[in-house]
């Protein structure tokens, strides 16, 4: 894939296998798989996709891309990139008739670098070269009603490490304080609090089905990590739990349903 345009980077670069790297700058850009977006955006008759990217430089900065491209010949080839901001968190992503509609956690007044807490709206089209942002839409702090109304399905336990698709789903949904779901053999309840950015999981009631082997290995795991988990943030459209201790401490990843 051939990315054109990205801010800091040369005029043209070449994606292998997702990834593109400069060891002498230590500049590198990535492909952020777990979303996209098909459509005809310009209403052309000719299809694109929407997809992000991220570039760092060095530093702990880590500047997102929001990407039109088409196919050429068996390549894709990028169109036009829009920057998004440093560590810009995208919650969802969709396509409303042409406009693009990306929710996000953006830095607000106040903010550390590290940790995004403004929740946004913004909408884009594209013309057929261009990415103009037509609107943008500030909703408020984040808090965790951000994660209601959503079955969240664990997919990874670390950016590395996914799930095996045919064990039966880990899964989490919050309402009104708490959080619910399945280990893939018990099911478990209980509260959610978050205070300073900061996320605390109560007292875990879980039920007494024996889960012996990988079923029991997996619901321990999970379990310990949500127990001790202390943050949450948005990757791709994806939720990132942090949690657990010593060495098995990681970031779990949920997809929505």
């Amino acid at each position: 894939m051939v990315l054109l345009g990205l801010q800091g980077l040369p005029d043209s670069v070449a994606l292998t296998q997702g990834a593109w790297t400069d060891s002498t700058t230590r500049t590198a850009v990535a492909l952020l798989p777990a979303f996209h977006l098909l459509g005809d955006l310009d209403g052309s008759g000719e299809g694109e996709i929407a997809f992000l990217v991220e570039t760092s430089f060095g530093g702990t900065g880590q500047f997102q891309h929001l990407v039109v491209a088409r196919l050429d010949g068996e390549a894709l080839r990028s169109v036009v990139s829009h920057p998004l901001g440093d560590r810009v968190q995208l919650r969802s992503g969709a396509l409303e008739g042409r406009t693009l509609v990306l929710d996000l956690v953006e830095h607000g007044p106040g903010d550390a670098a590290c940790c995004p807490r403004l929740l946004t709206t913004r909408y884009l089209t594209f013309d057929g070269t261009a990415l103009t942002e037509v609107q943008r839409v500030e909703h408020g702090r984040r808090t965790p009603e951000v994660l209601a109304g959503v079955e969240w399905i664990l997919a990874g336990w670390d950016r590395g490490e996914a799930v095996d698709p045919a064990l039966p789903e880990i899964t989490l949904q919050y309402r009104a304080g708490g959080i619910f779901g399945s280990t893939g053999c018990n099911n478990y309840q209980g509260s959610f609090t978050e205070a300073g950015g900061r996320i605390s999981v109560g007292p875990l009631a879980v039920t007494m089905r024996a889960c012996a082997g990988v079923a029991g290995e997996r619901e321990a795991r999970f379990l310990s990590r949500l127990r001790a988990a202390s943050g949450y943030s948005f990757f791709a459209g994806r939720v990132l739990v942090a949690g657990g201790e010593g060495e098995d401490f990681g970031w779990m990843q949920f997809r929505r349903r």
